[in-house]
């Protein structure tokens, strides 16, 4: 080599086995060649550092023979079993931790609940008619009769608060109430009429990954439990402006990226139709609790359905927004990780009235004072009561999944009922569906293989709806791969909004997830604002048997078909779609369907 001849003859000695460790550390390091331009400057530096550490361990391993021929073996070996020995120790030591937060988290929440249910023990008898009389109320007439003071908030909060703890015995909905709503309840019921604001003593269910002043928001990862925020998020601060009164927190699944609604701290929550399916996911909570009639009003999150899934599987009403139509500040960490798809603030609510009233409620000023950040664009009346016939375009094929016969059933009882209203309704067909929600979606949402959620569960309790993610994130994966996806994900919007362009269409309406509420743990098997429509049927059922109108296709269509034996009676509806900024469209078609298919 180049001028080793002006090294001491050690220094030569050892340089073959510094070239050998220095190819060896390279690429682990991601370090560029050791030698610049200052010949074997740096490799001598190295040298230097390198040459004491096995002169150490030539003496060590000298000494050791000497002692006993074939001791320094032993003693490597016992070094690294030792090695290993303590690692093992140390992430045994981790996960018994662990599971001893997540137990004391989940004992933690029960207690709470429990608690909640002796309180309103303790207050004696109540009248259990009037009780359920008032959450009967449809969202009008609860709004009405709060305003003129015929009911007053306490009552309404304590009447919800046991209709909750009912509903969550059967579903397990809940993950902790609200101690505060008691107090907001008070406060409220000293207001004047003139006071009172539009969700004057509306009891307001809330996600668990919502910030609240006081609580921790945990996404189901221990390492996160116990640890209080210190504020309210907007949406939530917004709400209690407008005169609501959030009153419980609802349950969700770990890391909040599947479709399921479990996780090891408060278990499984069920549907609301059907305790042997789910409720769907990742609002799978607030879906349960709606459909049991446990809340008027919820809020959700929703990156791909998280809250118009168990909206479907659950029966009730649900919008995602425009991301920051509505703010997303102060919502759980671990759904702000990447941008390309954001998450999305949004309501659900237990009949049409209510998500109208509730979304006119917070798209208004005093939210764009608390986060300048979001763009000032308040509620358009005169866009949503626009008399003028819309021009609607509809779809009932997905590419690679063949929907339900239900689900087709309930997008031509829609399109029905738009015609008999005067509205025209053309075919449309999403370009490249499949290709969108497999390759585009997911590779933004998981562009780094879900590790910004993964670092959180290296030592934790998973939950079995997570495992198969959790281990996918672990296996290798191109990166310029995800790069291109990305990139494609630009020119898929393009595309998409070029096709609805064509064709001039207000809104669209098709499929969200193209069968009912799956069996409870089975969510996983399948990849995937919206309003009910109709329910699954004998003939529908019927029909899944007839190859000509359900042909198995792939194994997607082989598992719906073999886990709607027994899905009778399930929710199914539809989901209605607009361009962005386009809330009001959305709602006034969502109005306009609902009132035709119940006749009000």
């Amino acid at each position: 080599m180049q001028n080793n001849t002006t090294l001491p003859t050690i220094l030569q000695e050892e340089l073959p086995h510094l070239q050998k460790t220095r190819l060896a550390l390279q690429p682990l390091h991601g370090k560029q060649h050791m030698r610049g331009e200052g010949g074997v400057g740096k490799e001598v530096t190295f040298l230097m550092m390198w040459m004491p550490v096995r002169r150490v361990g030539a003496h060590c391993h000298n000494y050791l023979e000497s002692i006993q021929p074939g001791l320094s073996r032993k003693v490597f070996a016992g070094v690294i079993a030792s090695s290993v020995i303590f690692h093992l120790t140390v992430r045994g030591y981790r996960y018994y931790r662990a599971r001893q937060t997540v137990r004391e988290r989940g004992d933690a929440a029960r207690e709470a609940c429990e608690n909640l249910r002796k309180m309103l023990e303790e207050e004696g008898p109540v009248d259990e008619q009037r009780e359920e009389a008032i959450v009967s109320l449809s969202m009008k007439d609860l709004q009405q009769k709060l305003r003129k003071g015929e009911l007053t908030a306490v009552e309404v909060l304590r009447a919800y608060q046991r209709k909750a703890l009912k509903a969550h015995a059967e579903l397990n909905c809940l993950t902790e109430p609200i101690w505060e709503a008691e107090a907001i309840a008070v406060e409220l019921d000293l207001l004047r009429p003139n006071q009172r604001k539009p969700l004057h003593g509306i009891p307001v269910s809330v996600k668990d990954s919502l910030f609240l002043e006081g609580y921790d928001c945990h996404a189901g990862l221990q390492a996160l439990a116990f640890q209080a925020v210190d504020r309210d998020a907007d949406v939530i601060q917004v709400l209690k402006s407008q005169g609501a009164v959030p009153f419980v927190r609802t349950n969700f699944p770990q890391g909040l990226m599947t479709y399921a609604c479990s996780n090891p701290m408060y278990g499984k929550t069920v549907n609301p139709h059907n305790p042997k399916r789910g409720p769907g996911g990742s609002s799978g909570g607030e879906g349960a609790l709606l459909g049991a009639g446990g809340s008027v009003i919820g809020i959700g999150s929703d990156i791909g359905g998280s809250i118009r899934i168990p909206t479907q599987m659950c029966g009730v009403y649900g919008l995602k927004p425009t991301v920051d139509r509505i703010a997303t500040a102060g919502i759980d960490p671990l759904e702000s990780g990447q941008s390309l798809v954001r998450v999305a603030v949004g309501p659900m609510a237990r009949d049409m009235g209510g998500l109208i009233e509730v979304t006119q409620a917070l798209l208004m000023h005093r939210m764009y004072s608390i986060n300048p950040y979001v763009p000032p664009v308040p509620f358009n009346e005169l866009l949503f009561e626009k008399e003028t016939p819309m021009r609607v375009g509809y779809y009932t094929r997905l590419e690679g999944a063949q929907p339900h016969p239900t689900c087709v059933r309930a997008i031509m009882e829609a399109k029905q009922a738009l015609e008999a209203r005067g509205h025209t309704v053309v075919e449309f067909q999403p370009p490249r569906p499949l290709e969108c929600a497999c390759d585009f979606f997911m590779g933004a949402v998981f562009a780094d293989d879900g590790e910004s959620t993964n670092k959180y569960l290296k030592d934790d309790v998973l939950d079995d709806s997570v495992t198969t993610s959790y281990y996918y994130g672990k296996l290798p994966r191109p990166v310029r791969y995800i790069i291109g996806s990305l990139i494609q994900l630009f020119a898929y919007k393009r595309e998409f909004t070029e096709a609805w362009q064509k064709k001039k269409l207000d809104a669209v309406i098709g499929p969200l997830m193209p069968f009912p509420a799956l069996t409870s743990g089975t969510e996983d098997k399948v990849l995937a604002g919206y309003l009910p429509v109709t329910k699954v049927t004998e003939e529908d059922i019927e029909k899944l048997k007839d190859p000509t109108v359900y042909p198995l296709t792939g194994s997607l269509e082989k598992h719906v078909k073999k886990d709607s034996e027994g899905s009778v009676g399930l929710p199914m509806g539809v989901q209605c779609i607009a361009l962005p900024y386009q809330e009001e469209v959305v709602l006034r078609l969502m109005q306009e369907i609902d009132s035709a298919i119940r006749g009000s």
